[in-house]
């Protein structure tokens, strides 16, 4: 709003804002207005009073009925992006200690190269690389791979080279986790700052070795894998548990989810979710419908359990970047120096680590915002969706798919009715002069 100021009121006949979502609780309708972030709640008695009109018009839930909604919104994030346009130092290095592993999940979007470790000659190089880009910042380490594990001495060498240097840093890893055993625990606790672990499990025993496939002599991989878990909460790791769904494994997985919820139902220290594997793009929506329906329910139940309050409902302002490969503020190094721009695109290259000068252009190339006139325009989801060009996975994010939206929107609205009965207070009219932002929670009338 400090950007859009006050709409003037015409004599023009006026529509909704296509970004407006509504809803009904007890005796109130519900307005959530996707471009400012703002949420009121209106007698259902008053709704056609002038005075509510009027505040309709001059903050943006009414338009004229020619108004260009999406443009609108295009210049608000063009602001934004000016606003946000200064330099900015690089403080979060995701780090691919090797691109080797022990496991063979045919999933997996990586090409897995045997030997490919980083050396130390390398690490150490890379110590260098941070201390000079973070520029005194405290620094985020997110240690990946392949499986990062299978090459921790470079983790101890980077981990004690900052340390040396007065370098602050935190630090986390996505491991399969099948070789925490309790002396790397403690030293991830003592040396490397481990903050959290990502660990994916694709179902009970028998499923999840099988999807694994690992490479080892371990006679049972997920007993191992659990075991580990809870060695690291016990050393007051968290560990965010990501279970991977399909139409292949979601019977194992409504059985794993049982299974997590009696196993771990006093632990709070960790997050559990469930997320479709890429395959359901070439899902039929049949198949979308009962894929999306039954993560939205699982989740829902892990939530109950494991999900802790949140402070917000909903974020403040709208998305002006989508992930670590449109901010400025994030770089991939990969196990022979070459600096990337994202997780899962080893080949989209920024420069490296020794010549130390970034290729600003691919960035912003990559990072340009993606959009589609048939499906964007009318979506009421567009201020809040930013989807980079340069993503090979673009058409199976988030607010790309009919079915999903559907279900984004439904999730949206059961927010605002929770919303409604946070403890606020109502006043008829009165709740319309009563401003708060969607994101405050039980402070302030809406």
């Amino acid at each position: 709003m400090g950007m859009l100021g006050k709409q003037p009121i015409m004599k023009k006949a006026y529509r909704p804002l296509t970004y407006v979502l509504t809803t009904e609780e007890a005796d109130k309708k519900i307005f959530f207005n996707l471009l400012t972030h703002e949420m009121i709640a209106i007698d259902l008695g008053e709704l056609e009073s002038p005075e509510i009109r009027r505040y309709f018009i001059e903050n943006w839930y009414l338009v004229p009925k020619e108004h260009d909604d999406q443009q609108l919104v295009d210049e608000c994030r063009a602001v934004l992006t000016l606003m946000d346009s200064r330099p900015k130092n690089i403080h979060a290095f995701h780090i691919f200690t090797t691109l080797d592993c022990n496991a063979r999940c045919f999933y997996c979007f990586e090409k897995r190269m045997a030997g490919s470790n980083m050396t130390m000659e390398t690490a150490s190089q890379v110590i260098e690389y941070i201390e000079e880009q973070a520029k005194g910042d405290s620094v985020y380490i997110e240690w990946f791979g392949g499986e990062p594990l299978f090459n921790y001495p470079v983790i101890d060498y980077i981990a004690d080279g900052m340390r040396a240097r007065g370098i602050q840093f935190k630090s986390y890893m996505v491991s399969n986790g099948l070789l925490f055993d309790s002396t790397l625990i403690g030293i991830a606790n003592n040396r490397w700052n481990l903050e959290g672990v990502q660990i994916t499990l694709d179902g009970t025993g028998e499923v999840y070795n099988r999807v694994k496939a690992y490479v080892t002599d371990i006679t049972d991989p997920f007993e191992r894998v659990l075991q580990n878990i809870k060695g690291l909460l016990k050393a007051d790791i968290k560990v965010s548990i990501r279970l991977n769904m399909g139409l292949y494994n979601y019977r194992e997985i409504q059985d794993l989810v049982d299974f997590l919820c009696e196993e771990f139902k006093e632990e709070r220290n960790i997050k559990i979710y469930t997320s479709p594997l890429i395959e359901i793009t070439n899902y039929t929506n049949d198949e979308k419908v009962f894929m999306y329906g039954l993560l939205n329910e699982m989740n829902g139940k892990l939530k109950t359990l494991f999900g802790k309050k949140d402070k917000k409902f909903f974020s403040e302002q709208i998305a002006n970047n989508f992930c670590m490969a449109s901010g400025r503020e994030t770089v991939t190094i990969l196990p022979d120096g070459k600096v990337g721009i994202c997780e899962g695109l080893t080949d989209v290259l920024l420069g490296d680590i020794y010549t130390k000068e970034l290729d600003v252009k691919v960035r912003e190339d990559f990072g340009r915002r993606f959009y589609r006139e048939d499906k964007c325009r009318p979506c009421p989801l567009y201020p809040d969706c930013y989807i980079v060009n340069g993503c090979p996975n673009k058409d199976a994010k988030e607010g790309c798919d009919s079915v999903d939206v559907q279900l984004q929107i439904k999730r949206i609205k059961e927010k605002m009715r929770l919303r409604s009965r946070s403890g606020s207070s109502w006043d008829g009219v009165g709740s319309a002069r009563q401003l708060g932002k969607a994101g405050e929670e039980g402070e302030t009338e809406i």
